[in-house]
């Protein structure tokens, strides 16, 4: 009976210690991959998943910093990996579709950024990312409404004010666009974009005078396309 007392003692012993060396790598590893350091925070990664295969957190960062280092089937792998082990993995789920989204897999992307967004309907990028790919298909009401919640839950998102611009532009809602560009603007007095797609509003609602105001900074600010609009809308008759 003492026998018995002692291993089951000693069993548990070691299994705390595992677990607190597990915690240890995979904090460790977090704290690379936050300043970029990705081969360092994969050898992290490593140590926890030789000590825990089923670690899902360690193979769905890993997979992240596969991907900053290029190896993308690499880091597909461990990202799905993670999410058959947690189907309920939010992150995991948006971190997937953000890898298919800069491989322009959109409708890829836009499956796994569904599963993010129900599941966890605070993560701000989940929506920005729909955001852009309900816009790149063109399906601009969509693509307002996820950046309204980007802007509800991110009021200093100024890309996401430029977006739901845009947006909101295509919809030919001018005033409403304005004001988003506005609100860019503020927030960034160097968007060049915002300048630029302000300046088509104002052609829009009739003022020319701010237009080629807004076309001459973003010009300054080196954007290509002010040069046209400049002498489209503002060259002396």
């Amino acid at each position: 009976m003492k026998l018995f007392l002692f291993l089951s003692g000693f069993l548990l012993v070691n299994l705390y210690a595992a677990a607190q060396q597990e915690q240890t790598f995979l904090q460790r590893g977090n704290q690379k991959r936050l300043v970029q350091n990705y081969a360092g925070a994969i050898s992290d990664y490593n140590k926890v998943l030789e000590l825990n295969p089923a670690q899902k957190e360690a193979l769905c960062y890993r997979g992240l910093c596969k991907f900053y280092l290029y190896d993308q089937g690499g880091a597909l792998e461990d990202v799905s990996r993670a999410i058959a082990l947690d189907s309920a993995f939010a992150e995991a789920w948006y971190i997937r579709g953000q890898m298919y989204f800069e491989q322009k897999e959109y409708e890829l992307a836009l499956a796994d950024i569904n599963h993010a967004v129900k599941q966890l309907p605070s993560i701000a990028a989940a929506w920005f990312t729909r955001g852009l790919i309900h816009e790149l298909k063109e399906k601009y009401k969509e693509a307002e409404a996820d950046f309204n919640e980007v802007v509800r839950k991110e009021e200093a998102n100024e890309s996401a004010w430029l977006h739901r611009g845009l947006a909101r532009y295509e919809q030919k809602k001018y005033s409403e666009a304005l004001a988003d560009f506005n609100r860019c603007i503020t927030l960034n007095p160097n968007s060049s974009d915002a300048w630029y797609n302000r300046g088509l509003a104002h052609i829009y609602l009739k003022e020319k005078e701010k237009a080629c105001s807004d076309f001459k900074k973003a010009e300054d600010l080196g954007n290509l396309l002010a040069f046209a609009a400049l002498s489209k809308w503002c060259q002396a008759k």
